[in-house]
């Protein structure tokens, strides 16, 4: 029986299964991430800061997933052929929630990679949101009001994405830590996976 049919069967018959809140993402390297959390100091004022280890570009919100369904969506990232992508932050916008994010546009491999996942996630049963995707890295909550105009001719981020992240939300009172269940590169050679079951984000 495969993963989705797992996690079907299990919701039919209302078996309570052990969960994780996850998502795909990529994660800046170590200089793009200085760099991004210099922003948040800058232009956060006396928001909640997301630590340097934790900042992260979600590519597909997967929300509450049952443990049944991991293996499947192991196995969709490990299916994944994408190419490494070129991500640039260029804004600073407030988004709703009290949310500072930092955004920019979503270039073409970002596109396929997100799409491919899309339609991975949806053989397996999984309910998504199918918006398109909108490139961001949240970098702190809380925020009072938007950021000041000058900010957004100053803020150029650039870094080149070279893996794929399967990561889990762990809710806390100061906002909440992430670690990284799966990790896959993108020019990598068939077949060839990497995973960190629980490596923090910045490790």
């Amino acid at each position: 029986m495969s993963a989705g049919a797992r996690t079907r069967a299990a919701e039919r018959t209302g078996a309570a299964l052990p969960s994780r809140r996850l998502f795909f993402a990529l994660v800046p390297g170590a200089a793009a991430r200085t760099a991004l959390h210099a922003l948040a100091r800058t232009h956060a004022g006396r928001a909640r800061i997301v630590r340097a280890a934790d900042l992260h570009l979600t590519l597909l919100f997967l929300g509450q997933v049952s443990e049944a369904a991991l293996p499947g969506l192991r196995a969709a990232a490990a299916a994944v052929r994408a190419v490494p992508c070129s991500v640039m932050i260029e804004r600073l916008e407030r988004w709703r929630g009290g949310l500072l994010c930092a955004t920019g546009p979503v270039p073409a491999p970002l596109r396929t990679l997100h799409a491919q996942l899309l339609a991975a996630v949806r053989d397996l049963g999984l309910r998504v949101d199918a918006r398109p995707l909108r490139a961001h890295v949240t970098l702190a909550r809380g925020v009072a009001r938007a950021p000041v105009a000058q900010a957004q001719e100053t803020t150029r981020v650039r870094w080149r994405s070279r893996g794929l992240c399967l990561m889990e939300s762990r809710p806390r009172p100061d906002g909440g830590r992430y670690a990284v269940v799966g990790r896959w590169p993108l020019d990598r050679a068939p077949d060839a996976v990497v995973q960190h079951e629980n490596a923090q984000v910045g490790a």
